[in-house]
């Protein structure tokens, strides 16, 4: 993976009814999505992706938002590129309590 210094600020709309990935880094934090079912990886839609290998005490969570969730994202941002072609922004603390855990 490559992590890279975002020095912008931005705000991400995910739109209720959204199924989304997020990775935690540990002590609260989260990244969320780039882009949500986009096919990012090289090749067709049928190819292969590798496997996405996660540093140690990260995690990865499925969330189903009933609500728009709308996150603000820190100056300046880290953004995470997988060599699978995903790509994760943050971090930032989400309220799960507001968000039901999807399965």
């Amino acid at each position: 993976m490559l992590v890279l210094p975002v020095y912008e600020s931005h705000r991400v709309l995910f739109a209720a009814g959204r199924d989304l990935e997020l990775l935690g880094t540990g002590h609260g934090w989260f990244l969320p999505p780039q882009a949500v079912e986009a096919n990012l990886g090289a090749g067709s839609p049928s190819t292969p992706r590798p496997e996405r290998v996660l540093p140690e005490g990260w995690s990865s969570r499925n969330l189903t938002i009933e609500e728009d969730l709308v996150v603000d994202l820190p100056y300046p941002a880290r953004v995470v590129i997988f060599f699978d072609g995903t790509i994760f922004h943050g971090p930032v603390r989400l309220d799960f309590d507001r968000q039901p855990e999807g399965t």
